[in-house]
């Protein structure tokens, strides 16, 4: 028992896990042949997201002072002479302001030919003196790899270098462990060495790009030799959070500042800055460029800050206020893609930075581990799904289990901040569902088969198709309706089978109840049994036919003229020749899969049923082939050859019941037959009139154009009998039979 239990459980849940499992490891063979692809892909989704999103909180103090084209229309070509910087920077003092960001490069003196007394300089230095926290950029150039290998790829380009006494000023030891494989920086334009001396900070504004060249992840710390070099907005925050490089470190997926102090807060703590495992923050974008932050021209800020009428204002809003200080002129080339816009002035991305650490709104991408988990929970989750559902139900279900997925995706991103890989799981899901529902359909196909092969002898074709169909509530149990059953039995079977061989009447039966059979199913039956010699169908169920009646006496019909051919055949061979009479009604019966919890069977049950089977003997006493009921005969009388027979009283009956002969199909009728019927129908006019003498002389001209018409000659004997002995005067016309 407990092997039969394992082994279900392996055929249940077996396929889907496989499915799962081999979605998953189709697409992580994917990343890993195109490692790009599904990224980019990936990229894009969340980029989107970021878009849709809208704008998040921004930090009032944080300004753009921008040299734009207005500012260089007014004050001149870019690069100023520094003399107008320190201009820039005394006047942002007066202002008020906290801390001054400079987004360019100071890395040379003003040549001797512009400034011969180097007035510029000194004018520059002087100011970034008196300000006390201006921060200055530089630029490194960047690699995965050591400081030597950033050496080597960096050979035969300028390397830019301070006394080791001030680089430490500006930089952190490499902690004994680092667990983050951080970029490895050589200097490429560092400021001049007065200006960083004079200025509070210098750090790194390089940027790195994805590999669809948007720039979405910038390092907070760079490797420089043996030590640690902030991105100037990182260097930027960590001073407005009143702390420092000494109280940095590294964890696998963050950097920890300690000690931290945010504005309007009294307690101090730890900052975890989620990173990627190369130390780069994910860029939560504010907004696009020109509607994130404040912004303020170059040209306005000098000219308002000399305008009485203006200068309380702008205190106002410089105040306290983080400047940036960047070029965004037409032609300045610091111009890139980001999430929220194909081309951005990069300056913004170290704003963005900054606000991210301020506001702590940061963006969160998945690890490998939680992605790998994410892959499997789709991937087996979604071919699991297919053990409890119909297949056209599990489509819908897993499109929408991938669907439901996407959209937390959103929420995730929108709401907290949390990038779930979208497209690899999203692929896994719809590989896994698409795998289990081909293994599903092979492997119906297989079981219907031998299904098909199996039910094929026993069951009609349109019931097997249900079972295969999985309709099986509607064959399960028994429901009322109206159906038109057709019973048939073979004419004195037993006295034709005397003496003969077993083998020789199993063969003539089988001959006869293939043809019937293939006739039968051709006109869409269903077989419920054979009974002996005999055969009970029914029409209009499973399979719902509004024209069940015709299909039953079109049935009735081909049969019978079937058998022709067939008596001829057995005469041939010495066979015994049958003949065969049929009964057909239609009535409401109770039609279901019955009996009992050991054997079952799909069939029909009801007093309809028995009628059908009584008519079918009816047909001896008239010799006729085949013989229906009223109820029959109103949905067929416009398809066939038809006339009335009797009243008859069955056994079992108290009633009396209509019958009639059903001769051929709607104008096959032979002329000579069509005269036959005619006369008949006059004799039995006379016959239910008690003129018993007019019924002779119709009937025996019937007789005389065809001898051998059956019910001629039984209403002939019946009319001459009641001629001598009438019927008492309450006849009521219905002829009771004594037998079935």
């Amino acid at each position: 028992m407990e092997g039969r239990v394992k082994r279900f459980g392996i055929a249940k849940y077996g396929p889907p896990l496989i499915a799962g499992l081999a979605a998953a490891c189709v697409i992580g063979l994917l990343e890993l042949a195109l490692p790009t692809y599904l990224k980019e892909l990936d990229f894009r989704i969340s980029d989107r997201m970021h878009q849709l999103r809208g704008p998040i909180k921004q930090d009032p103090r944080l300004v753009h002072v921008d040299v734009d084209d207005a500012s260089v229309r007014a004050l001149g070509r870019w690069p100023w002479p520094r003399g107008l910087d320190a201009r820039v920077v005394d006047t942002l003092r007066g202002l008020g302001v906290r801390a001054i960001v400079f987004d360019v490069f100071f890395p040379r003196p003003t040549s001797s030919k512009e400034d011969p007394k180097n007035a510029n300089d000194a004018a520059f230095t002087k100011a970034l003196s008196s300000m006390g926290n201006v921060y200055l950029g530089s630029v490194l150039a960047l690699t995965l790899g050591s400081a030597e290998e950033s050496d080597e790829e960096g050979s035969g380009r300028l390397e830019m270098n301070y006394p080791d006494e001030l680089m430490s000023r500006f930089t952190a030891p490499l902690p004994e462990t680092v667990p983050l494989q951080l970029y490895s920086g050589t200097p490429r334009l560092l400021p001049m060495e007065a200006f960083a001396r004079a200025a509070r900070g210098i750090g790194h504004a390089s940027a790195t790009k994805d590999s669809d060249g948007t720039i979405r992840r910038n390092p907070l710390l760079v490797r420089l030799k043996d030590r640690l070099f902030p991105a100037l907005s990182f260097r930027v925050a960590l001073d407005i959070l009143e702390s420092d490089l000494s109280k940095v470190s590294l964890a696998p997926d963050a950097v920890i500042v300690r000690d931290v102090l945010f504005p309007g807060e009294r307690v101090r703590k730890s900052l975890r800055i989620p990173v990627d495992d190369h130390g780069r923050l994910t860029v939560n974008f504010a907004d696009k460029w020109d509607v994130a932050f404040k912004h303020k021209s170059v040209k306005d800020l000098l000219e308002e800050a000399e305008d009485p009428a203006k200068r309380s204002e702008l205190e106002q809003d410089f105040k306290e206020a983080v400047v940036l200080f960047s070029v965004s002129a037409t032609g300045s080339g610091d111009m890139g893609a980001v999430p929220l816009e194909p081309s951005y002035p990069l300056n913004g991305v170290h704003m963005n930075m900054i606000n991210n650490i301020l506001t702590r709104q940061f963006l969160v991408e998945s690890r490998m581990a939680t992605g790998i988990v994410q892959l499997l929970v789709m991937g087996i989750g979604v071919a699991i799904l297919s053990i409890w559902l119909k297949p056209y139900v599990y489509f819908f279900v897993a499109t929408g289990t991938i669907g439901a997925y996407v959209g937390v995706a959103c929420v995730s991103f929108m709401q907290f901040g949390r990038i779930l890989p979208v497209a690899p799981v999203v692929l896994v899901g719809m590989l896994s569902g698409t795998g289990i529902l081909t293994y599903r359909y092979a492997a119906g196909e297989r079981e219907k088969q031998k299904t098909r092969a199996a039910l094929s002898p026993y069951f009609a074709p349109a019931v097997v198709e249900m079972i295969l169909s999985d309709d099986m509530d509607r064959l399960m149990g028994g429901q009322r309706k109206e159906l038109t059953i057709l019973f048939s039995d073979i004419a004195q079977f037993t006295s034709l089978c005397e003496g003969v061989e077993p083998e020789m009447v199993q063969k003539v039966l089988q001959e006869y109840f293939n043809e019937m059979t293939r006739i039968g199913f051709n006109h869409r039956g269903t077989l419920d049994k054979f009974i002996g010699d005999g055969m009970l169908w029914f029409f209009g169920d499973p399979v719902p036919q509004e024209d069940h009646a015709v299909r039953a006496a079109f049935t009735a019909l081909d049969m019978q003229a079937a058998m022709r051919p067939l008596r001829e055949k057995w005469k041939r061979e010495g066979r015994p020749e049958l003949a065969m009479r049929i009964g057909i009604n239609t009535g409401t019966v109770l039609v279901g899969n019955m009996g009992s919890e050991a054997r079952m069977e799909y069939t029909v049950m009801g007093d309809a049923v028995n009628l059908a089977s009584r008519v079918e003997g009816a047909n001896k006493p008239f010799h006729t082939e085949i013989m229906l009921t009223e109820r029959t005969l109103s949905m067929v009388k416009e398809a066939v050859e038809w006339r009335e027979l009797d009243m008859l009283r069955v056994k079992g009956k108290k009633q009396g019941v209509a019958v009639f002969e059903v001769m051929a199909k709607k104008g096959e009728l032979a002329d000579l037959k069509r005269q036959v019927v005619a006369v008949y129908n006059q004799g039995l006019l006379a016959y239910k009139q008690r003129d018993w003498s007019g019924a002779l002389v119709a009937f025996q001209q019937a007789l005389a154009l065809d001898k051998t018409d059956g019910p001629s000659q039984l209403y002939f004997e019946r009319s001459k009998d009641f001629l001598k002995h009438p019927p008492p005067a309450d006849w009521d016309g219905v002829y009771e039979m004594k037998s079935k």
